[in-house]
């Protein structure tokens, strides 16, 4: 069991940059190397609750989570008030290796940040632990302290491991 996983958000400032599709590519390709990744998703939404269901009844009555077990295994659990770093701390004691959130730009763990536009560069100065710049719209000479990445899911892989294979956590 890996007691600390790494970390990485991927970002970008707004919708339809193609977050997801990245975070499914990545995701298959690094498990396919036999790493345990986890994923967590940042939503502008409230989760729709159920009611009326058990697992909606026993969280009004209070309980602290509430959970349901599929018969083929798969299970969900609610649990109400979390933080970012708290539900990465509840990842981490399954044991995986590394933890990708897709969005969290405002969050302090490193980061590579989607840019559609040059324009966009301006933005990723102000977010902190930027490790990369994943772009189609940009070219190597451009002035950056961090690496700039194509959109292919392959390269941004790569990255990520040359960036976990002894490198820092989170």
């Amino acid at each position: 069991m890996n007691p600390s996983p790494h970390v990485i958000c991927i970002a970008a400032f707004g919708r339809g940059y193609g977050k997801t599709t990245l975070i499914q590519g990545v995701t298959k390709i690094l498990t396919s190397k036999g790493m345990r990744v986890s994923v967590i998703k940042h939503s502008a939404h409230a989760l729709e609750k159920d009611p009326g269901k058990d697992t909606s009844r026993f969280m009004e009555s209070g309980a602290f989570a509430s959970a349901i077990l599929a018969k083929d295994g798969e299970c969900a659990i609610y649990l109400p008030n979390q933080s970012l770093t708290g539900l990465i701390s509840l990842l981490s004691s399954l044991g995986v290796d590394l933890i990708l959130c897709e969005g969290f730009k405002s969050s302090p763990y490193p980061k590579l940040v989607i840019v559609n536009s040059p324009g966009e560069l301006k933005m990723v100065g102000a977010l902190k632990g930027v490790i990369g710049v994943i772009s189609e719209c940009l070219d190597q000479g451009q002035e950056l302290k961090v690496p700039i990445l194509g959109k292919d899911p392959s390269t941004v892989a790569d990255f990520i491991l040359s960036q976990t294979k002894g490198g820092s956590k989170s």
